[in-house]
């Protein structure tokens, strides 16, 4: 497939998506206490519980989702992790209680486990020796949603809350509209491949890598890269919020920097 849009479409959706992500960072605290945790300890706690059932969620359904679309193509499951983020984002909006917002967040983290799914779109588009570089083009886009959503999320933050999931979701949605609208299928393969669940399920494929041991060392430097990324600001706006009674848009812009 020729031309530049649909990989401009791809590393968007990337992007906005990492935007969704970061733009929650600054309000977590505030958003806690309003939902009946009235000490920072609890909140952090409550938190760090979040952050861990997001991420666990895109561990899991990561590859079962990278599978689907081998089966149904890329702009399909694309399209429903970004719908299906929208919604969510909204729940996450407007929950009244903490145990809605935990399960929205467990639903918000299968949706956002699209990332293997955009890469496996540019490989499709991608001759072998560009496919490395335009797979650098998706982590720098999530890289900039990462640094401008802390910084959209803290000043919307200033309004309220619950603010910044309202963003998130209206994001999401654009994001969806663009995948329909503007970006064509990109897997040309006539005969669907079946879905082979064994690779599907994440710790089975961890164990099938024993069959390809050379991919071990780079799998442990991506683990303890994004081991290290994350610990920071997961913590950081319950730290500068109890530290130094930051507000959001402070926070957001300490994330940003």
């Amino acid at each position: 497939m020729s031309g530049r849009l649909p990989i401009i479409l791809i590393v968007a959706i990337v992007m906005i998506n990492a935007l969704g992500i970061g733009i929650i960072l600054p309000v977590m605290p505030a958003l806690l206490m309003d939902m009946g945790k009235p000490d920072i300890s609890s909140a952090v706690a409550i938190g760090g519980f979040l952050s861990l059932a997001f991420a666990a969620m895109q561990v899991i359904f990561g590859p079962l989702l990278g599978q689907l679309s081998d089966r149904f193509g890329r702009r399909p499951v694309l399209l429903l992790s970004l719908l299906s983020a929208g919604i969510d984002y909204a729940i996450l909006a407007a929950a009244p209680v903490l145990w809605l917002f935990v399960v929205a967040r467990l639903i918000s983290g299968v949706a956002s486990a699209t990332q293997s799914v955009a890469n496996a779109a540019l490989a499709d588009m991608s001759p072998p020796e560009k496919r490395a570089a335009r797979f650098g083009l998706t982590g720098a886009a999530f890289g900039i949603g990462f640094v401008l959503g802390p910084v959209m999320g803290g000043l919307l933050g200033e309004l309220g809350p619950r603010a910044p999931f309202w963003m998130a979701s209206a994001l999401s949605f654009v994001a969806a509209g663009l995948c329909y609208v503007a970006l064509p299928e990109t897997l040309a393969r006539k005969d669907p491949r079946p879905i082979a669940w064994r690779e599907a399920l994440t710790f089975a494929a961890f164990v099938g890598l024993r069959r390809r041991p050379t991919l071990i060392p780079y799998i442990g430097i991506s683990f303890a890269d994004g081991l290290a990324g994350m610990v920071f600001p997961a913590v950081w706006a319950y730290f500068a919020w109890a530290q130094f009674g930051w507000s959001p848009a402070t926070v957001g812009w300490s994330l940003a920097a």
